[in-house]
């Protein structure tokens, strides 16, 4: 029974420790913990309307394709890749650093903290990515030749292209 709680005592420590250096490495600690209940009010409420607006609008342009076959293209194929990593910001990431901006401190624990930083990383990375393939897609289908968009990007290709590029990629590195 005594190295339960000696187990847990250092759970707890470890915790504080990872929120301590989480803040602290950031730079954030003094600033969050000085700022006056207005301000956090006013942070907390613009991030969760930005993040009610992102999950609402990322989820329609999904349901939107996933409903109407002729939205479903190889152009949209990365926009529904950039909406799927905007969906995942907005589930995995933005309501974390929400709870950290109201409670001041990383309340989460250290597991939390590493998914936490790893998918904010992840969505960092995917975004340009996809926007990158997208701007790759639209410059062949201007300038060259029906044949060679076709070749390059039909739907399936733009499929494996947007998640073997885009998200497979962060996971290696």
């Amino acid at each position: 029974m005594i190295f339960l709680t000696t187990e847990r005592d250092l759970l707890k420590n470890e915790e504080r420790v990872i929120s301590k250096l989480t803040l602290t490495f950031c730079g954030m600690e003094d600033e969050l913990h000085s700022r006056s209940v207005f301000l956090t009010v006013l942070e907390a409420s613009f991030m969760t309307l930005l993040n009610v607006l992102s999950l609402t609008g990322n989820a329609l342009v999904c349901i939107s394709v996933y409903r109407n076959t002729r939205l479903r293209t190889s152009t949209n194929v990365y926009i529904v890749a950039l909406a799927i990593s905007d969906l995942l910001s907005s589930i995995c990431v933005t309501p974390l650093a929400a709870g950290v901006f109201i409670s001041g401190r990383w309340p989460f624990g250290g597991t939390v903290c590493q998914m936490h930083a790893f998918m904010a990383q992840f969505v960092v990375y995917v975004s340009p990515v996809t926007m990158g393939l997208t701007a790759i897609n639209r410059y062949v289908r201007i300038c060259k030749s029906d044949q060679q968009y076709k070749r390059f990007f039909s739907q399936r290709q733009s499929l494996i292209q947007s998640f073997s590029r885009g998200y497979r990629l962060p996971v290696i590195f």
